[in-house]
């Protein structure tokens, strides 16, 4: 790409970035606001399932307009069983080695006790779409829409766990190793299919799970 190809798009993905932090999280934020004010959580739950929805819509049509991804095959991309192997290693690990909470999770145990239906619709489908497409799939759009080597495709993987693992407020080096192997497990998902909803739908089935011992273990 040339130089300011390189540069409108750095620029308009970080306007994809700053559309969640600054549109989205607020929406967020603003919605348990108001149920820790004493709202209806069936009507807010409505409320922001259907934002949610106008968001996602638009995420996703960002994230389609013109453009192919296109990755050369290697081992590491060329099975689409080997992110569910790994997802399943990394979530028996998880079982059997305890570790300290991050600020994410205390913040999700805190408000899932609250409010469990408005948490569960939040991050077993709302939070894995979103972040696929904010992390994996609208990051190689604008940024590596064109994986020729293994050495593009490593550093997609590094860049995008790791913005994975920061939008998840670790609070030390082994909660954001933590989350940057989830992340690198969502990234190797996409690249083996060049489809987002692999990613999503792994996401999806990792915070089922992680919600459910939440709930069981409370």
């Amino acid at each position: 790409m040339k130089g300011n190809s390189i540069w409108k798009n750095v620029g308009l993905y970080a306007l994809v970035v700053f559309s969640h932090f600054i549109l989205f999280s607020r929406i967020l934020a603003s919605c348990l606001n108001v149920l820790v004010e004493g709202g209806s959580e069936p009507l807010i739950l409505l409320i922001f399932a259907l934002v949610s929805a106008l968001y996602i819509f638009g995420l996703w049509k960002w994230y389609q307009k013109g453009w192919k991804l296109e990755v050369k095959k290697t081992k590491l991309t060329s099975t689409i069983w080997l992110p569910i192997g790994l997802l399943v290693a990394f979530i028996a690990l998880q079982a059997l080695v305890s570790g300290e909470s991050s600020n994410n999770q205390r913040s999700i145990e805190f408000f899932l006790e609250l409010f469990p239906a408005f948490v569960f619709f939040y991050i077993i489908f709302i939070a894995p779409i979103i972040e696929e497409f904010i992390t994996r799939g609208l990051m190689a759009k604008y940024l590596f829409s064109k994986q020729e080597t293994l050495g593009q495709t490593l550093l997609y993987i590094a860049l995008s766990s790791s913005l994975f693992s920061f939008l998840h407020l670790p609070s030390s080096l082994g909660q954001f190793l933590t989350y940057f192997i989830m992340g690198s497990i969502f990234a190797l998902a996409y690249l083996t299919k060049e489809d987002i909803r692999y990613a999503i739908a792994l996401h999806i089935a990792n915070n089922l799970i992680a919600s459910l011992l939440i709930f069981l273990l409370q």
